[in-house]
């Protein structure tokens, strides 16, 4: 467009086409030597400049399209290259960066730098595809590895298992004379488990610190550590409200707190096959063939967790149900004692079990 007539005329002529047909929203392809239609098209939004790539050494189309970069004329290297002497070639470029005020080794500029940046994209995809190899092979792994913990979980704990249910025999047919105390035998499972695992089965006081954000999970609610007790316990402040919580009622919350002590090691929950001993057993309303099953596992439980006492609530009602469980605790190889409760506490209504210790 614009070409064979007059440079500025035929530049003239060729924008206000361009202007009629963008006015009309047409599409259209224009290729031009013409440095003022370049130009044109840097001050256009609707209007790009696009150029084919000629290799700076052999003067030959790379085939590649480089966008937003207006093109290059060629023509006093070709005419180096084909044996133009060099002092009209040199005379050349001096009228050429005249007339173009150095835009010719702007443009030359521009162009290595746009390439620059084309090698460095290239490389960038090249280094994500490879970190994206990388993360699906340590996903990989770590599935190995998460199943293998499982396994051996798996085993150690079908093993404790059979431990454990071999100490509740003994001890339900009092084979357990002169053996170490229950305790004993539950810790000494215990670290079995944890030396095969390789981690704590539960949280430790190590793992939280003064000033810690927790949840304590029964609530929902945030807090933090203010004071660090014995036994697993921690006190927690929510707002104006401090309370006691064990640790496994914590879930650590992570904030810029939590990262910087990043290093801690990181726990691992596995619950034992046995639940945590209770103080307290309700069976109001129970039927006797349903509360006596209860009972006993409180006993056992409360026996493993080192109690010495358990209260069972049975209500008063017709006294049938407080007169089976006294029957059947009277005869319990791990009850030491039947009393009523004290008279706050539930009277005839509950039944207060002494468990044996050892």
């Amino acid at each position: 467009l614009g070409g064979a007539t007059d440079p500025e005329e035929g530049s003239a002529l060729a924008m206000a086409v361009l202007d009629e047909l963008s006015a009309l929203e047409a599409k259209v392809v224009v290729t031009t030597h013409l440095t003022h239609l370049k130009a044109y098209a840097l001050g256009k939004d609707e209007v790009a400049n696009v150029s084919v790539e000629f290799h700076p050494d052999t003067l030959e189309p790379t085939y590649r399209l480089l966008y937003d970069l207006p093109g290059e004329s060629h023509a006093i290297d070709t005419a180096e290259r084909i044996g133009i002497p060099s002092k009209v070639i040199s005379l050349a470029k001096q009228y050429r960066d005249g007339v173009m005020g150095g835009a010719s080794e702007l443009m030359e500029r521009l162009k290595l730098e746009i390439s620059s940046a084309e090698v460095r994209r290239l490389e960038l995809e090249a280094t994500q595809q490879e970190l994206e190899e990388q993360l699906s092979e340590l996903q990989s792994h770590r599935d190995q590895i998460v199943e293998d913990f499982r396994r051996q979980a798996r085993e150690l704990m079908r093993d404790a298992e059979k431990k454990i249910s071999a100490l509740h025999k003994a001890m339900k047919e009092k084979r357990t004379k002169g053996r170490p105390k229950y305790q004993q035998e539950i810790k000494s499972i215990r670290k079995e488990i944890e030396e095969g695992l390789g981690t704590p089965l539960e949280k430790s006081l190590e793992s939280f610190q003064i000033g810690d954000q927790v949840k304590v999970d029964s609530l929902g609610q945030v807090g933090m550590i203010t004071s660090l007790l014995d036994k697993g316990r921690v006190e927690v402040t929510i707002g104006t409200v401090k309370i006691r919580a064990d640790l496994e009622e914590l879930t650590a919350v992570h904030d810029k707190k939590m990262e910087k002590s990043s290093s801690k090691t990181d726990r691992i929950r596995i619950d034992m096959p046995i639940a945590r001993p209770r103080k307290e057993v309700n069976i109001i309303g129970l039927r006797v063939e349903d509360a006596l099953p209860i009972v006993d596992r409180a006993v056992d439980e409360a026996v493993l967790g080192g109690l010495s006492s358990l209260q069972i609530v049975h209500g008063k009602g017709t006294g049938r149900l407080r007169k089976a469980i006294w029957d059947f605790l009277s005869n319990h190889a791990l009850v030491t004692g039947l009393n009523p409760a004290a008279g706050p506490e539930g009277g005839i209504g509950a039944t207060v079990v002494d468990i044996k210790t050892d």
